[in-house]
């Protein structure tokens, strides 16, 4: 429906007694060249989820990042 496709095929919850696939990535751009990575980054029953893409718009110009600042305060 609405040309939309799950690349995630990978369980990402995995835990002593089962691996299921509950977290997912659709796209509606299956023409792109795109591969998924599942990350285990120790703090979750859930595995991080990287999706690359490869594009031929590059757009130029700014690029803006957004940064968490852990402090004692915070």
């Amino acid at each position: 429906m609405n040309n939309l496709i799950n690349v995630a095929k990978s369980p990402t919850r995995i835990s002593n007694h089962s691996r299921s696939l509950i977290d997912v990535l659709i796209v509606n751009n299956i023409k792109s060249e795109l591969f998924t990575v599942n990350l285990d980054l120790n703090y979750s029953d859930h595995l991080a989820q990287l999706l690359y893409m490869k594009s031929k718009n590059l757009q130029n110009g700014l690029v803006t990042t957004y940064k968490r600042y852990f402090t004692k305060k915070s």
